[in-house]
């Protein structure tokens, strides 16, 4: 007995019909009683892959940017380098600037030739920021204008120690504008000028200068008397000296390197 199947043909016929009624439904809003539950289902388990996907798009273009960034970070590592350069050439410059102004303003002999100094430490003894590669021996007078402040004792290639007039090793030739000369030392805490004769003859605040010497120029302010001291009995008499000028750290100074 021969059974009815429905064509091919009619299988089509009806999913054709079956879809254009679901598009048309659909176009015309009548399904969002059923989508729009169905999407507030699935809007939870969207969003995190959402978020991923956003992650890992924002993660590929750094990771595209990277070469780019380098090459940013690199330039501004030697515009970095080159503006550190730049500082201390101007810093150098500064510097030497001021030296010059220095030496234009100080009150020194103009025959005596001078290099410009600045105290780094101090305590017993001074020391300064130049040495034997600027020409320094040992000898050699530091001086603020012509006022003589200490002696260079010791050297190296970028500093110098100097002893100061109020150390005990303190042992100048000094004389008086009277020619009334002397040795000057520093003893009982006082500057003094001692081993002058008694037939020589000393003032209160006379000024006191050096003799002369090998390294140290003649003519030196070194400080005035304030005391003096002679008793007949004596073959010497004493000045007591009060210095013109001492040092400070950080003083701008010179040493007279002829």
């Amino acid at each position: 007995m021969a059974t009815n199947q429905p064509s091919l043909s009619t299988h089509l016929i009806l999913t054709l019909l079956v879809s254009t009624i679901i598009t048309s439904l659909s176009y015309q809003q009548r399904l969002n009683f059923i989508v729009s539950p169905i999407s507030q289902l699935t809007t939870p388990i969207r969003q995190p892959f959402f978020s991923l996907r956003r992650n890992l798009d924002n993660q590929l273009r750094f990771i595209s940017n990277l070469p780019h960034q380098q090459r940013i970070i690199d330039d501004l590592k030697r515009q970095n380098a080159q503006l550190s350069l730049l500082a201390q050439k101007t810093k150098q410059l500064e510097a030497e600037n001021q030296a010059l102004k220095d030496v234009l303003s100080a009150n020194i002999t103009p025959n005596h030739q001078v290099l410009p100094v600045q105290v780094i430490s101090l305590s017993r003894y001074a020391i300064i920021n130049q040495g034997t590669s600027n020409g320094l021996t040992q000898g050699m007078p530091i001086v603020t204008d012509d006022i003589l402040l200490g002696i260079i004792t010791r050297t190296s290639a970028n500093t110098s120690q100097v002893r100061l007039l109020t150390d005990p090793d303190t042992n100048i030739p000094a004389t008086t504008l009277n020619q009334d000369s002397g040795n000057l030392i520093f003893t009982h805490n006082t500057l003094q000028l001692t081993q002058v004769t008694q037939k020589q003859v000393l003032n209160p605040e006379e000024p006191v200068f050096t003799t002369g010497s090998e390294t140290i120029p003649p003519g030196l302010l070194i400080g005035t008397i304030k005391q003096i001291t002679s008793n007949d009995s004596d073959v010497y008499q004493t000045a007591t000296i009060t210095p013109a000028a001492t040092i400070t750290q950080h003083q701008h100074l010179f040493v007279i390197i002829n």
